[in-house]
């Protein structure tokens, strides 16, 4: 049975020697992470990850370059990670698309070409807040190229629940976003991270922030600073624009697999089997990521596009960390 643990991290940033340029690498210890240079961003974040006990398999990406994303896009359409953290682009950063003579966001370029190929999470984020004069000028300018960002997307039309932004303003590290993922991959399913992160630059509050989409670490006067409306770019305003539910019906996006159903004759045993293994599949996880779950139907569907037939499963969920109820669709 798939863990939190199981969960994968993919750090791409800029080494300072030419150790795998554009390569995914497993970095599974600090003697691999040196390869990259004792100076570098890719060290550095391996060496954060040892601040939240991270056991998680850390894989990273030396890119020389930030154009070179078009080199290394198709290795991670083709792997499914849990988490993809850029390190070495801004939230606000543009690529030239030569093809079409026009620059977009690096965020909108990565989930145009991932699409549906996996259910990774893009996590970002931009400037330092140390480089703003004033609490009000860090989230104006925040919100400001969420708002440009959401303003010109079309990708997430469909994939908006796969990126996430969060505000970098931790005091103790350079980049937010690796850290929001540290702390929620080293969190079972059932907890909201709350490792200890150190303090916030700025005493960021809920009344501060006019987007959905701002996630922002909060000063908290009991503990460290907490990660705050923790929201992807869902344009649903369900469960699943929450990232702590949206990980846990990922994980089930994943763990649920009827792959060995694929291309069998579809009757009435069939369908039957399906239902059991659903079931037996399911009763394995909860309370671990869920609560509850009622499997509400399994129906043949044809496919009037390919002419083949799909089992079409519907699911009611309520993710442990939730009181809600959750719909979820696998299809075999």
């Amino acid at each position: 049975m798939l863990n939190y643990k199981d969960e994968t991290i993919l750090v791409i940033g800029k080494g300072t020697t030419n150790y795998k340029v554009n390569t995914i690498n497993e970095v599974p210890n600090e003697y691999e992470a040196k390869k990259y240079g004792e100076d570098s961003q890719l060290y550095n974040a391996f060496m954060d990850s040892l601040d939240f006990s991270v056991s998680n398999s850390i894989f990273m990406i030396n890119m020389k370059y930030d154009t070179d994303y078009p080199k290394i896009i198709n290795s991670i359409t083709h792997s499914d990670f849990t988490y993809i953290v850029p390190l070495n682009i801004k939230f606000s950063d543009l690529i030239y698309i030569e093809d079409e003579n026009r620059k977009i966001f690096y965020a909108e370029y990565l989930l145009n070409s991932i699409k549906d190929s996996n259910l990774s999470t893009i996590f970002m984020t931009d400037n330092h807040a140390h480089y703003y004069e004033d609490i009000d000028h860090f989230v104006k300018s925040m919100e400001s190229v969420i708002r440009t960002f959401k303003g010109t997307s079309v990708a997430i039309n469909n994939y908006g629940r796969n990126l996430c932004f969060v505000a970098n303003n931790l005091a103790n590290y350079d980049h937010a976003n690796l850290i929001a993922v540290y702390m929620l991959a080293s969190s079972q399913y059932k907890d909201y991270p709350l490792q200890d992160c150190g303090n916030a630059v700025f005493d960021i509050d809920t009344h501060d922030v006019h987007m959905r989409e701002l996630s922002f670490f909060k000063y908290n006067i009991k503990r460290s600073a907490t990660i705050d409306n923790f929201h992807n770019f869902n344009i649903r305003a369900d469960q699943g624009k929450c990232v702590t539910i949206d990980r846990i019906i990922k994980y089930l996006q994943r763990y649920l697999d009827l792959s060995e159903f694929c291309g069998k004759f579809y009757n009435a045993y069939i369908k039957s089997v399906v239902l059991e293994r659903l079931n037996t599949l399911l009763a394995a996880v909860k309370n671990v990521a869920i609560a509850d779950y009622k499997v509400l139907s399994c129906d043949f569907v044809k496919n009037t596009q390919t002419r083949t037939v799909v089992i079409l499963n519907e699911i009611e969920i309520t993710p442990i960390n939730s009181i809600e109820k959750y719909k979820l669709f696998i299809e075999v």
